[in-house]
């Protein structure tokens, strides 16, 4: 902690933040934040698309006045023409999601059918409230906790088996 003979402490006590025994103490570490691994996607809304609408777009487009007898060409006025309408009724968005630690694809496919499982207990345990079904629920939660454990120890085993050869 902090001693009287040294000038500057490295911590601080927040002002209002105080109890009876306790105090919220602070401190800054020259460690920097690392940045939330983001991934990018694009969808359409197309569940919210007005579908008569589309339809009546779609039939009032070049795909049905055309004189193309080339299946060439009308494959790309086919793509063209429902790219064309589609943005009209459901434009392209696009989205980003910051992939947080507790991502399911480290696990393996063992301790993602325990997660099924658990969840699937779980929820018949909540409906019916049955003794029966919360012991097998509770033996649930031990099993996949043990493939869980299993599962990130592999995933930590293999990343440092490939990172043995680097000397970096």
């Amino acid at each position: 902690m902090w001693h009287p003979s040294i000038q500057r402490p490295f911590w601080s006590k927040l002002p209002g933040h105080t109890s009876i025994h306790h105090h919220l103490v602070t401190c800054r570490l020259g460690v920097p934040i690392t940045p939330p691994v983001v991934t990018t996607y694009s969808f359409r809304p197309i569940r919210r698309m007005d579908t008569a609408a589309f339809c009546r777009d779609i039939l009032q487009s070049k795909l049905y006045d055309s004189t193309t007898t080339s299946a060439h060409e009308y494959a790309e006025l086919f793509d063209g023409e429902a790219r064309r309408v589609l943005d009209i009724h459901a434009p392209l968005r696009t989205r980003r999601r910051r992939c947080g630690q507790h991502d399911i694809r480290r696990l393996s496919v063992e301790a993602r059918q325990a997660k099924r499982d658990r969840r699937r207990l779980e929820r018949r345990y909540r409906r019916t409230g049955n003794d029966d079904d919360r012991r097998a629920y509770r033996s649930a939660c031990l099993a996949a906790r043990d493939y869980f454990q299993k599962s990130r120890s592999d995933h930590i085993r293999e990343q440092l088996d490939a990172a043995s050869g680097d000397m970096k």
